[in-house]
């Protein structure tokens, strides 16, 4: 009997599944063509709109958080601040050869065979600054830098960033070298006020050194207009004018003393620069100058009392102290004449200085107070495998300029030295530049001051100078 069931059941289930096949192949809709190039190219576009959409919205997810980012950094004033800096290390090789030293300081046939003195050091230099703007009138500065310990106060050497490698691996000294503001009006484009311990706002005709070291940051006051900015909706910018005009002066504090009277230093200069062409690069420039050092004749010599820098010192009772014999004031006058030389600049310039104070000659008849130098470089290096060289020739009196603040590597530093200076520079790769500078000077001494050193105290030897210096710079 279940056998019969089953084969009753099957057959029914035959018919079912035919009836159910048969309506299903009448409700298919027809086959479709295969797809147009048109639909197909569109379909693509549709795609590729949608992939560009998704990109977009996220270009603009990630501009919101960047906006949150710079908004909560406005609040802190971090997109105000700007750091700045350089290291920079040297190997240096000194030659002299004193011409009228001997064991007890004079001239006379007591004079050694051989007095050459040679010296080989490693130096290296750091500088780390900042500027913030306070607003768009005013931003404030300041930098620390490496420097060698010394002077009546122990502290950093004015004219010199420079440490040495030595003393038993021991730690460098770091100073505060400068920290100011600066004020720049908007309703009077070209007009900048400053104050505190600054980089030297006078101009310095072809980077000469010959009254101002570069390294020396003065500490005052000082005011400079130009007439090559303009107002525009953002500020003030700079313009391309044909005669560019400049004035700068200065009010320095140059030494201050607790039961005496201060030295000042008062500084006034003019630029007029003609540019024969609208981008500069055939230009001549005039200029001049004047510093008047107030109470510094009768005061002992500045920074280090000890040493003259090559001034000469009045006379002074054994064992006591040296003054300053002369005043210091100094009428400078310079020029630059700058013109393309086969697609490179060719600078050629001229400085003189003059001091028009009284000039005490009785220890040196041939201190005549007058200081000059002629120069001139070819090249710029401010690109990788870019490159420039540079000569001088300088001859600076004893009392043409203060020595404290003249050249540190020009004759062994200080004044009473001439010669030349050669140099060149290459830049290996972006802001890492390679320097190398001779000195052939020569150095004039004075007898009666290196008779009684009381009198003259570091006074210089007399004779030939040579000065190596191979620099590698990294600008930050």
């Amino acid at each position: 009997m279940r056998t019969t069931g089953l084969l009753l059941i099957l057959p029914l289930l035959l018919l079912a599944k035919v009836a159910a096949a048969g309506e299903s192949g009448a409700e298919a809709p027809p086959v479709t063509p295969p797809q147009s190039a048109e639909s197909a190219e569109i379909e693509r576009l549709r795609k590729v709109m949608l992939e560009e959409q998704e990109v977009i919205a996220n270009c603009m997810k990630r501009i919101d958080d960047l906006e949150k980012t710079k908004t909560s950094q406005d609040k802190a004033g971090i997109n105000n601040l700007k750091l700045n800096g350089d290291f920079r290390y040297r190997f240096e090789d000194i030659h002299f050869d004193p011409q009228t030293f001997n064991t007890i300081g004079v001239r006379g046939p007591l004079s050694k065979a051989d007095q050459t003195k040679n010296r080989i050091r490693h130096r290296l230099r750091l500088r780390a600054g900042f500027e913030w703007t306070i607003n768009d009138e005013v931003t404030v500065g300041g930098r620390l830098a490496t420097s060698m310990n010394g002077g009546a106060s122990n502290s950093g050497d004015p004219i010199s960033y420079n440490q040495t490698l030595t003393d038993a691996f021991s730690k460098k000294g770091v100073y505060l070298d400068a920290a100011y503001f600066d004020y720049h009006p908007s309703r009077v484009p070209g007009l900048k006020v400053m104050g505190g311990k600054m980089n030297n706002p006078f101009y310095v005709p072809g980077k000469t050194q010959m009254v101002w070291d570069q390294d020396l940051t003065p500490e005052g006051v000082a005011v400079s207009y130009t007439n090559t900015m303009e107002s525009s909706p953002t500020g003030p910018v700079y313009r391309e004018v044909p005669l560019e005009l400049a004035a700068t002066a200065g009010y320095f504090l140059v030494q201050e003393r607790s039961i005496d009277i201060e030295t000042q230093l008062l500084g006034v200069q003019g630029t007029a620069k003609y540019n024969f062409e609208a981008d500069g690069g055939t230009s001549v420039l005039v200029g001049a100058s004047y510093y008047d050092y107030g109470h510094i004749k009768g005061f002992p010599p500045l920074y280090d009392p000890a040493n003259t820098f090559g001034n000469a010192l009045s006379l002074a009772v054994l064992g006591g102290s040296a003054f300053y014999a002369d005043d210091f004031n100094i009428v400078e006058g310079f020029t630059e004449f700058t013109i393309p030389v086969f697609e490179r600049p060719l600078l050629l310039y001229g400085d003189v200085a003059y001091n028009t104070a009284p000039i005490d000659k009785n220890y040196d008849e041939n201190n005549s107070g007058l200081a000059w130098a002629l120069g001139a470089s070819y090249g710029r290096c401010v690109t990788p495998h870019s490159w420039s060289v540079r000569y001088e020739y300088r001859d600076v009196a004893r009392d043409a300029v203060v020595g404290a603040f003249t050249d540190s590597d020009f004759g062994g530093g200080g004044t009473n030295s001439k010669g030349h200076i050669l140099g060149a520079d290459f830049m290996l790769l972006k802001n890492t530049r390679l320097a190398v500078t001779c000195f052939i000077n020569d150095n004039m001494g004075s007898d009666w001051l290196r008779m009684v050193p009381t009198f003259g105290g570091k006074e210089k030897l007399d004779g030939p100078y040579r000065r190596l210096q191979v620099d590698l710079n990294f600008k930050f």
